[in-house]
């Protein structure tokens, strides 16, 4: 009671009944969290290892895996394998993806390189390095641990074509990366390079031609070397063939249809790649043709691809050279061509036409070269006496003189290579009697001569 008297009523406790609206906030937090912890589970996707040989570049929750640059997943962990030999790269992409960890899936990491075809990778230089995926074919088998790729493939998706295997003996300039070129224009790159494990002085070169150039692939296509310049001198003068600045600078291969053209190409097919166009038109058999062998001490400036001449009149190249079974001399495989076959009779000679040959006389110094173009670049020209024997045969071996004796030159039988019937043949007793055949080896290198049924050699001429 106050001191004015009046009585100061007490507080009462009274029960509140029904729900109080600040329960809402917990309760909406704890339903978000739990939203959000199953939109998390559930946007995982499956978890999978990817072993590559360094992890350079690529760090735990931060290196991304991308398709087609779109963001599909992440890396979680990384380690070394237990022997220690390659890194496992933990990762896990978004469901969609998931169900595309299958057979044939690659993955490789994407930084900056520099290689044959130029500056790649540039723009990780700010985003940092990924991991770059292609999905393998619908339906395969499911797997859960990959192999990387070391090297960035170029057959990725969305930029399909037609794959080749080419063989070569040296790379001369070519490298992953390098272009593909037809006619001037660059229509493939260079995937990637490897020595042939059944043959180590091979190389094997796997190429990719874009897709809309596929078709320009035939079993008559035949691949060269384009790297650097290639020099042709002649008596209308020097002639230079580059396929480009870009394959002079970084090296490359071209092809083209030198041959009757045939059935297109199908993923996988092979092909050998030529040291220059001229050797891989030279390596294109002529039907009909007529290929011999010339035995020589030493090939000389011989070379794949050299003209063979009569009467300084190109009429064959030579096809491919080996040391014989003995190592005791050189077989150079030459093929004529059909019309010209007549030509070549059992006492004919050859002898390298390359570089020139002279004497002292009483009228002074002579000179002898068959042409400007066989000094300059080499080739094997031959005669046939006036008296010409019986028509060579293919696997005919002949010896290759160094040069030119006296009067071959000037012999001139008259031998029809014309069509039709010769209305002037000479008569059955006017050729020399057929020399007695001797059988020798063919050349080293296998499958070269098969098909002529045994080589036979021809004395020739005497002097």
């Amino acid at each position: 009671m106050s001191e004015a008297g009046e009585t100061i009523p007490e507080a009462q406790l009274q029960a509140q009944r029904g729900f109080r609206m600040i329960w809402l906030i917990p309760i909406v937090a704890l339903l978000a969290g739990a939203w959000l912890g199953w939109q998390t589970l559930s946007s995982r996707g499956p978890g999978f290892a990817i072993n590559f040989r360094v992890a350079h570049g690529i760090d735990p929750g931060k290196t991304v895996i991308r398709y087609r640059d779109v963001e599909v997943g992440i890396v979680e962990a990384v380690d070394v394998s237990s022997d220690l030999s390659y890194v496992v790269v933990e990762a896990r992409v978004n469901p969609l993806m998931g169900k595309h960890l299958v057979e044939g899936t690659r993955f490789w990491v994407v930084r900056p390189r520099v290689g044959a075809g130029g500056i790649s990778g540039l723009s990780t230089l700010i985003s940092g390095a990924y991991i770059g995926m292609d999905v393998g074919p619908e339906g395969g088998q499911e797997v859960r641990s990959f192999r990387g790729i070391e090297i960035p493939p170029i057959d990725v998706a969305g930029e399909k074509g037609l794959s080749l295997e080419l063989e070569t003996s040296a790379l001369k300039g070519i490298g992953s990366g390098s272009p593909i070129f037809y006619r001037n224009i660059n229509v493939g790159e260079v995937i990637r390079y490897e020595l042939d494990p059944k043959d180590p002085t091979r190389i094997q070169l796997h190429v990719l031609v874009h897709e809309k150039f596929a078709s320009l692939v035939n079993s008559g296509t035949r691949f060269w070397n384009a790297s650097g310049l290639d020099l042709a001198v002649g008596l209308d003068g020097v002639t230079v063939d580059v396929e480009s600045i870009q394959s002079l600078l970084i090296g490359g291969i071209a092809f083209d249809t030198v041959a009757a053209k045939g059935a297109v190409a199908e993923k996988g097919a092979h092909y050998e790649v030529y040291a220059s166009r001229q050797a891989a038109v030279a390596a294109v058999e002529e039907v009909g043709g007529l290929r011999i062998v010339l035995d020589a001490a030493e090939l000389g400036s011989i070379e794949v691809g050299d003209a063979v001449t009569y009467r300084e009149e190109r009429v064959g190249r030579v096809v491919d050279q080996s040391l014989h079974d003995d190592s005791r001399s050189v077989g150079i495989l030459v093929e004529i061509d059909r019309r010209y076959a007549p030509l070549v009779r059992t006492n004919s000679v050859f002898w390298n036409a390359s570089g020139i040959s002279g004497g002292f006389g009483l009228g002074g110094v002579t000179v002898h070269t068959e042409s400007l173009e066989a000094l300059l670049r080499g080739g094997v020209a031959f005669a046939t006496p006036d008296r010409p024997g019986a028509r060579a045969k293919s696997g005919s071996v002949f010896s290759l003189h160094s040069e030119a004796q006296d009067g071959w030159r000037g012999w001139a039988p008259r031998i029809w290579i014309g069509r039709g019937r010769d209305p002037a043949a000479l008569k059955p007793s006017a050729a020399a009697a057929p020399e007695k055949e001797e059988r020798v080896s063919p050349l080293s290198k296998s499958g070269r001569t098969e098909g002529y049924g045994g080589l036979m050699r021809h004395r020739g001429m005497k002097r």
